[in-house]
């Protein structure tokens, strides 16, 4: 058996706005999508993750990797993987779950290494 249903709505990046600016712009966008667009603008969810894509470091992660000496590391880390786990930090519904993140995130630096999951 096989749960077919409509797709839950996430923020969106960067990169999918530049694509939906470029299908209008050739006249590839149709009104669905324009409609998820206008939904997701309604939402808040189009502007969502502005800082993360300019890679914009929260306050407390910082702190969290000074605190572990592990700033370096992680400026010289890929963008693309920074990028990602500043999403999975700014995506934490609880204070607790986002403090949790920070904190994985910097002492997984502090040793040199990615998060598994990244």
């Amino acid at each position: 058996m096989q749960l077919l249903a409509p797709r839950q709505e996430q923020a969106w990046a960067q990169t999918y706005k530049d694509r939906a600016a470029r299908l209008e712009a050739e006249g590839l966008m149709q009104d669905p999508g324009r409609a998820a667009i206008l939904r997701s603008k309604q939402s808040g969810k189009w502007n969502a993750m502005v800082k993360v894509d300019a890679l914009d470091e929260p306050e407390d992660l910082v702190k969290a990797l000074k605190r572990h000496h592990a700033k370096s590391w992680w400026d010289a880390a890929a963008p693309s993987y920074r990028r990602n786990i500043l999403r999975w930090i700014a995506g934490a519904k609880k204070d607790t779950t986002r403090s949790n993140r920070i904190e994985i995130a910097s002492e997984h630096a502090a040793r040199g290494q990615k998060v598994p999951q990244y």
